[in-house]
């Protein structure tokens, strides 16, 4: 983190959802090298609230107006998955700095536009996968690197989320469906931890899990050989349940859902229970540190850890499974 009584990096917030405040909490109280300076949402009642709550005074209803503020040299679009491509496209035209929560498109074809927006601008652009600033998710990238466990022979990553109500179903429209709202964040473990790329999908659900298939299996082959598998539900009636599974040729490396700083790095077995509420408990220090990261990479003027081009290969990997799902068939990447 860069040192206290530097420069300052304002930021405006478009989107006041649950990922919009978790962002505005660490920006105004847990980042000293940022000022939260702007607020922006559609809803007008709810961009006001999550203003007062942190004391600023710039307050839209357009996302255009806080982009174009003078106060603002980086944006954190948390908004619906559908909208923010656009934003993307304006954003860099301004030349704004970019923090762009995952998914960052629908589509694949919207991903590629992400990408060429990204490209085109010298400011930074940096994805929300937060589990790549994870202690426990970058111990195991750790001691992966580290040669302990050998050569990776497989990976397994699994997001399952509590059971929500019937009127808690994510829309479809805006989301794009389990695939990309659940999953990517998998598929970028999954990429990160072996240091290679997908080139073969194949996905499944459950047709007791519907509507929308909300359990569902991705099975992905990687360029160097490893083979991994990813699974994801959001009928998790026991909690909220995150995990990774990593075999080596010498070990393993296991994570259990109640624990979220130590692994066992094993050439035995054991496991465990999930004790937390939802992902703002379970990630909140990951949330901070991803937010300090992308702040320190503007000051600095370093690579984010997480570029459009990791967003992009996520959204290529949840539309290959959502057609293999639909097709009863393997994908071949690239799409």
């Amino acid at each position: 983190m860069a040192e206290q009584g530097s420069k300052q990096v304002g930021v405006g917030i478009i989107g006041a959802g649950k990922m919009g405040r978790i962002h505005a909490f660490n920006l105004a109280k847990g980042i000293p090298n940022a000022r939260l300076v702007a607020v922006a949402d559609v809803v007008e009642d709810s961009a006001r609230k999550l203003a007062a709550e942190f004391g600023v005074a710039n307050v839209f209803t357009d996302y255009l107006r806080l982009v174009e503020n003078r106060e603002v040299q980086a944006v954190v679009i948390s908004t619906p998955t559908l909208q923010k491509p656009q934003i993307v496209k304006f954003a860099t035209e301004v030349g704004k700095h970019i923090f762009c929560e995952k998914p960052i498109a629908t589509t694949f074809h919207d991903a590629e536009q992400v990408v060429k927006s990204a490209q085109k601008s010298p400011a930074k652009f940096q994805v929300g996968y937060q589990r790549r600033f994870d202690p426990l998710h970058v111990k195991v990238k750790e001691t992966i690197e580290s040669g302990e466990v050998g050569s990776l022979v497989l990976v397994r990553s699994n997001t399952r989320d509590p059971l929500p109500n019937q009127a808690q179903w994510p829309d479809l429209k805006n989301s794009g469906g389990i695939f990309l709202d659940t999953c990517t964040p998998d598929y970028d473990v999954v990429r990160w931890f072996c240091g290679s790329e997908v080139n073969r999908v194949e996905a499944e659900g459950s047709p007791r899990s519907q509507p929308d298939q909300h359990t569902v299996i991705t099975n992905l082959s990687l360029a160097n050989g490893v083979v991994a598998q990813v699974d994801a539900s959001r009928m998790a009636s026991y909690g909220y349940d995150v995990r990774v599974e990593v075999l080596g040729t010498k070990g393993g490396i296991f994570t259990s859902p109640e624990a979220a700083k130590d692994i066992r790095v094993l050439k035995g077995s054991q496991e465990g229970v999930a004790t937390y509420s939802g992902y703002p408990d379970r990630f909140k220090d990951a949330y901070r540190l991803e937010m300090e990261s992308f702040v320190d990479c503007i000051l600095k003027d370093a690579d984010t850890r997480t570029t459009a081009l990791d967003g992009k290969a996520a959204v290529e990997i949840a539309a290959a499974a959502r057609k293999s799902m639909q097709e009863g068939k393997a994908i071949n990447l690239p799409l």
